[in-house]
């Protein structure tokens, strides 16, 4: 996982928060007698595993590598697809893997499953396997449905959050600058001044002459009591556009 990746990751665990997620891991594991866990994209678990298989953990104590590269051949395909996917391991059990989205990245896995589908019960050993869960196919994908529903309006909710602090940081940038007489069409080269833009490029932003930039910003510094436009640009960034 690069480092974008990771911090998109990070930010996704933040924003949702890890104690909730935990918390909702935890009681969906117990309600539908299921192993669950959230994982990164490259397969490093992000909160504590719920309701984890003994089974599970014994097999892979002893086959670590397999184990390994069986669920980095699932992750991947996860990537590729941008879809759930079930699959069966060697033992015959079977796990689900469900993409978590913030906005279009994938920035998480929930795996889920390690049970026994009783469709296949002639392929295993009842004295065995006895303490594994046993679930229908039917029951096994509601259980998925409703896991992708779940992250879904997860994703859904923290894009209205992001866009609502960016209205909200907006319109207290714009209350300042109005405070001290400035028009809207000079609050938008304030704007572009603090990202950088010379007064070329704001002309081509705003589609005005250079020259037009040029008053604006002679009349922006006039009004904003400032001399330059570096001092705009600290003074935003200390103050308003953090």
């Amino acid at each position: 996982m690069n480092q974008i990746e990771s911090s998109k990751c990070k930010s996704w665990l933040a924003v949702t928060g890890k104690r909730k997620i935990q918390s909702f891991q935890d009681s969906f594991a117990e309600l539908f007698n299921i192993s669950l866990g959230i994982v990164s994209i490259d397969g490093k678990s992000l909160v504590v595993w719920s309701d984890s298989s003994l089974f599970c953990n014994y097999i892979i104590k002893n086959n670590s590598e397999r184990c390994s590269n069986e669920r980095k051949n699932v992750i991947d395909h996860v990537l590729k697809k941008r879809e759930t996917i079930k699959y069966t391991c060697y033992m015959g059990i079977t796990y689900f893997a469900c993409p978590i989205f913030c906005n279009e990245d994938i920035v998480a896995i929930c795996l889920g499953g390690g049970i026994f589908l009783e469709e296949n019960r002639d392929l295993y050993d009842e004295k065995v396997v006895q303490d594994i869960p046993r679930l229908s196919e039917i029951k096994l994908n509601d259980i998925i449905k409703m896991i992708e529903n779940i992250f879904n309006l997860l994703n859904i909710n923290e894009k209205e959050s992001l866009e609502k602090g960016k209205n909200k940081d907006d319109s207290r940038q714009e209350l300042f600058f109005l405070k001290n007489k400035l028009s809207h069409r000079e609050i938008e080269v304030v704007k572009l001044i603090n990202t950088g833009l010379t007064n070329k490029e704001i002309s081509s932003e705003l589609s005005i002459s250079e020259k037009t930039v040029k008053t604006h910003v002679t009349n922006i510094l006039r009004k904003l009591n400032m001399k330059d436009r570096l001092q705009v640009v600290i003074f935003c960034k200390n103050n308003i556009m953090d």
